[in-house]
């Protein structure tokens, strides 16, 4: 019967598969890519018009740019 895939009872249970090297790659590209987030987050704060915590997503106008240092 083992050529349909059955098992017989009493039989050893297969074994989960673990953690391969792209699970680990997999995690470093997400903690680059959340360092990356901060990163242009914070660029972001710096040339917004607005302050506050979604001061990012706000634009400046087109005609009247300023880069302040705060």
């Amino acid at each position: 019967m083992s050529q349909f895939g059955m098992q017989m009872p009493g039989s050893h249970a297969r074994q989960r598969p673990g953690p391969n090297v792209y699970t680990a790659l997999f995690f470093i590209a997400v903690v680059c890519l959340l360092g990356a987030v901060v990163i242009v987050w914070q660029a972001g704060t710096k040339v917004s018009p607005e302050s506050g915590a979604l001061a990012p997503f706000s634009l400046q106008d087109s005609n009247a740019i300023r880069l302040d240092g705060r």
